[in-house]
């Protein structure tokens, strides 16, 4: 790193300038006559060093906010903020709509098999209501160690709203994303996390199962897997769901 020219040290060696520049002054005036272009000089000489002084300030801070986010000591990578989850640390919808459309292309253009599993939540805006929201982040927070656990290691876990997940299932039929998905069912009964005075929690999820098909779009795919959803919540919560249509 080399080492800047102006700095800290401009600043006082432009003060220290401008203060000789008053001795010499003082000491013309009290002699009886003046010497002001020297005076002008030294004034100079300051106004340079405190310019200086405030211009290196300003680059050094570029510099250090710069070493900082490269080195993660200062604020996040803006684009991780973007695909990111704060809570969970897990992709947001932005980074699994990302994700969801690559593989679709993959499965377009070689058949690949694809299926993906949305993971509602029951009940969760209650826990938030009766406890407090910071209770129901920690049931977020204990359901996606749980989830992840349960995943495979080609698999996708996401947060896709307040109260779902989204698990994007590689090379994975609909029989294999069934079966999957009462893996997850019974990971998010397993998850515990703290209400008031230390009572220990518990939560179900109700799935919602579809597989990519030829031709799909985006929508078409979330579409049905929420579908499946909604119907394993009508018909009691806590229970996987497949697309019929699929």
């Amino acid at each position: 790193m080399t080492k800047p020219i102006f700095g800290k040290s401009s600043l006082w060696y432009g003060l220290l300038a401008f203060g000789l520049s008053l001795v010499v002054l003082l000491a013309s005036a009290a002699s009886g006559g003046a010497i002001p272009s020297l005076y002008f000089i030294e004034l100079q000489a300051v106004a340079i060093g405190v310019s200086m002084g405030i211009i290196e300030a300003f680059i050094h801070g570029r510099r250090l906010t710069a070493n900082q986010g490269s080195t993660g000591q200062g604020q996040a990578n803006p684009l991780q903020r973007a695909d990111t989850d704060p809570l969970t640390q897990l992709l947001n919808e932005r980074g699994l709509t990302v994700k969801l459309l690559e593989l679709m292309a993959l499965g377009e253009r070689y058949g690949n098999s694809l299926s993906i599993a949305i993971i509602g939540i029951d009940h969760l805006g209650e826990v938030a209501e009766k406890y407090s929201q910071q209770v129901a982040d920690k049931a977020l927070v204990a359901i996606e160690n749980e989830l992840t656990d349960s995943l495979r290691m080609p698999d996708v876990l996401g947060r896709w709203a307040e109260d779902q997940f989204i698990a994007v299932l590689p090379e994975t039929p609909l029989d294999g994303a069934r079966h999957i998905g009462e893996r997850l069912r019974e990971a998010v009964s397993r998850a515990t996390f703290e209400g008031k005075r230390g009572v220990v929690l518990t939560i179900t999820a109700s799935i919602g199962v579809t597989v990519y098909r030829l031709g799909d779009d985006l929508q078409g795919l979330l579409s049905r897997a929420t579908r499946a959803m909604n119907a394993a919540r009508s018909q009691g919560c806590d229970r996987v769901s497949t697309d019929l249509a699929a």
